[in-house]
């Protein structure tokens, strides 16, 4: 039988697994978008600053499964919100210098993940103040 507190793992565990699985998605179509960008020397820098900034929100994610403690989860997800406030940036930029090439999906992407970034951020923080103060 499962009790109460097990159930909201369970379902604490499934929604992060949706975000990681989420972010995932979101990585890969911006790496397929980058293999579309013909190559010149400047698109050479923002495809390289793009790769590193989106991989990162990726892998960043994924370490928040092995964090040690809750100060590191909220340090790790501090770090992916970061990276993926980078990306949306350059994706910014590409949307910008090249017009014709749709991004707008992967930005808002980019958006709605930085909001579930922050809302994890924030109701960890407030669940450690709330178990302390118990």
């Amino acid at each position: 039988m499962i009790n109460l507190h097990q159930s909201a793992q369970m379902t604490n565990s499934k929604q992060i697994r949706n975000i990681h699985d989420r972010v995932f998605s979101w990585v890969v179509s911006v790496l397929r978008l980058l293999d579309k960008i013909p190559y010149s020397p400047r698109n050479k820098i923002i495809v390289g600053q793009l790769t590193r900034a989106v991989t990162s929100t990726g892998a960043n994610d994924q370490e928040t499964d092995g964090a040690s403690s809750t100060n590191d989860f909220i340090y790790k997800y501090e770090l992916t919100k970061r990276e993926a406030k980078e990306s949306h940036y350059w994706l910014r930029i590409f949307r910008s210098i090249m017009p014709e090439i749709e991004v707008d999906s992967l930005i808002e992407e980019a958006d709605q993940l930085i909001k579930i970034f922050s809302a994890i951020i924030k109701n960890t923080k407030n669940k450690k103040f709330t178990d302390k103060s118990l």
